[in-house]
Order: structure tokens, then sequence, then C-alpha cells
């Protein structure tokens, strides 16, 4: 994972959904960063929320949402 992301931002990825959270660390890795990141409503974990500042450009490989568009 990107050593850049704060203490803050880790605690709420390390809440996300594995399948999530790994595809954030991918984007992580490939240079993307997080402008943004809080836990909000309705409650955390289900309002917590991670904005990239790129869109996605890659994706894992193990990911069951269908094939790449």
């Amino acid at each position: 994972m990107s050593s850049n992301i704060t203490d803050e931002h880790r605690r709420l990825l390390d809440r996300f959904p594995p399948a999530l959270k790994a595809l954030v660390e991918v984007e992580l890795a490939a240079g993307n960063t997080i402008i943004d990141a809080r836990a909000g409503h309705p409650a955390p974990p289900a309002g917590d929320m991670i904005m990239l500042a790129r869109d996605l450009g890659t994706r894992t490989a193990n990911l069951d949402d269908g094939p790449p568009a």
C-alpha cells in the first residue's frame, strides 16, 4: 500500500470489504491518491468512503462484478 496514506485513511480503508480494499490498494500502488475520506451517514462502516484523485485505472483479478468494461 502507498506510504503516503494517512493514519485516518488507513483506518477507514481497513473497514472496507476485502475486494474493495484490494482495489483501492492496487490503485494507490499504481500512483492514484486519496483526496477525501470520511465516515458518514448512515453510520460507519456503511457510510465510509474514499475518493480517489483519478478514475480507476486498474482492477484486481478476482473481482466478482463481471468482466472489465
